[in-house]
């Protein structure tokens, strides 16, 4: 892991003045982060009355039961529904690797959500940086070190997010530089972590639409890998595609307004339903409309389908409190509130890779190459 980490830096030496210094700082912010979820979330514990006496349940316990749910694939035990858990074999099939070469479960689940989290951060910065100058990726990084204590409130510490919080950004990393086969792949593993990967499609489709045929055919492509991804880890084990086989119960619109019984699954008071979506989304929303004019179109677009979408399915699918849900929606949003960048000043802005799909681009639309052609 450490040496896919220095290749990573050696490849980065092209595009940045420091790669090694800037490598090791991603990795030193993923290693903090983990250190913060092991002592807030892992070391956990919840009380629960049962009949007289208050009984204390252990996260790591429930983590463990979790995961020999998914590995044994279980829709039940412990009392639980693990729904839809054990319809994302990615992680834990990892931390099974992990935990097969090293002989330590709790390592190799530290591990993997560092190696992912690093992954994250990379993603993130890289995506930020191609509309804006490194100082201005750095702070956004900043940013989400602060909002991520509020990520990881008022959960048990499953393993899904930090993988699937990666393959995500790393999908929108290749769906704004339209590399769309890469995306196809990132986007397959990303539904093996999480299905709300699949919200990348319309994405994608919303992204490039000036490009007529191409992308339509494209976003086919992209839809049938996706449903086929969706569909390999749930119609063998006799998915059936109602509410309560999507995410272990019914839909939960109701309940996460305040208008249903909540009484099943929750652990935070209402309040935090509302509170969390306004600040994972709400609080970019006033810096996003007064920069709104000089975005660049891409962001536009990917803002007006992911957030939405993102929203809607943690409305009807999961709690609104869960803002872990809407983390992947961070290098979009971050990128959106950091000031536009005009002019041609900032020559660290464009990287060497950018300026040649730049002059490609230019080449195939120019009217004069054009005739040349012909």
């Amino acid at each position: 892991m450490l040496l896919t980490i220095g290749l990573r830096a050696w490849a980065d030496r092209d595009e940045e003045r420091r790669p090694i210094l800037l490598n090791g700082g991603f990795l030193l912010l993923a290693v903090a982060l983990t250190a913060y979820h092991w002592f807030e979330v892992d070391r956990g514990w919840f009380d629960v009355k049962e009949g007289r006496k208050t009984v204390r349940y252990y996260h790591v316990n429930w983590q463990r039961a979790l995961y020999a749910a998914v590995l044994n694939h279980r829709p039940e035990s412990h009392g639980e529904n693990w729904v839809p858990h054990i319809y994302r074999p990615a992680p834990y099939g990892f931390v099974r690797s992990l935990e097969l070469y090293t002989g330590d479960w709790r390592f190799a689940c530290l591990v993997y959500r560092g190696f992912f989290t690093y992954w994250f951060v990379w993603c993130t910065y890289r995506f930020i940086r191609r509309f804006h100058r490194p100082k201005e990726a750095l702070a956004g990084l900043g940013v989400y070190a602060i909002l991520y204590p509020f990520s990881v409130l008022y959960y048990m510490g499953q393993l899904t997010d930090p993988m699937s919080h990666a393959l995500f950004a790393l999908a929108l990393l290749c769906l704004i530089e339209d590399r769309w086969r890469l995306l196809g792949v990132s986007l397959a593993l990303g539904i093996l972590a999480k299905e709300t990967a699949i919200v990348l499609v319309p994405a994608y489709a919303a992204c490039w639409r000036g490009r007529g045929p191409r992308t339509y055919l494209r976003t086919g492509v992209l839809g049938l890998i996706g449903v086929a991804a969706f569909l390999a880890v749930r119609l063998p084990f006799g998915w059936t595609g109602a509410s309560d086989s999507i995410n272990g119960s019914k839909i939960m619109v109701a309940q996460n307004l305040g208008f249903g019984d909540a009484s099943f699954g929750t652990s935070a008071p209402l309040y935090q339903n509302y509170l969390q979506p306004i600040l994972f989304i709400g609080l970019f929303l006033p810096i996003i409309w007064k920069h709104w004019r000089d975005l660049d179109s891409r962001l536009k677009a990917l803002f007006l389908t992911l957030v939405p979408l993102v929203f809607l399915s943690s409305l009807a699918f999961s709690w609104l409190y869960e803002s872990r849900n809407y983390v992947p929606l961070l290098p979009v949003l971050l990128a959106m509130t950091q000031r536009p960048v005009t002019g041609s000043s900032d020559k660290k802005l464009v990287t060497r890779r950018e300026s040649q799909y730049i002059v490609q681009e230019q080449r195939t639309s120019s009217p004069i190459a054009g005739a040349r052609d012909s």
